[in-house]
């Protein structure tokens, strides 16, 4: 994520809440310094989304 390719209210983030619905937020709702960089900030799970999408579960096939 760039600041210098997308503006704040250009971003948002997607995370399930714990009934499993998604909730949809943007960046503009998250107070962020301006020298944070981005990317390692998304990385490191400060804006509460979680950066990285988890396997499958054993067992569960994928549908094709």
């Amino acid at each position: 994520m760039d600041l210098d390719l997308l503006r704040r209210h250009e971003i948002w983030f997607l995370e399930k809440d714990q009934w499993g619905a998604s909730v949809l937020y943007p960046m503009t709702e998250i107070k962020v310094r301006t020298d944070l960089k981005i990317e390692k900030g998304y990385l490191q799970g400060r804006f509460g989304a979680v950066p990285l999408i988890q396997a499958p579960a054993a067992g569960r096939s994928k549908a094709c």
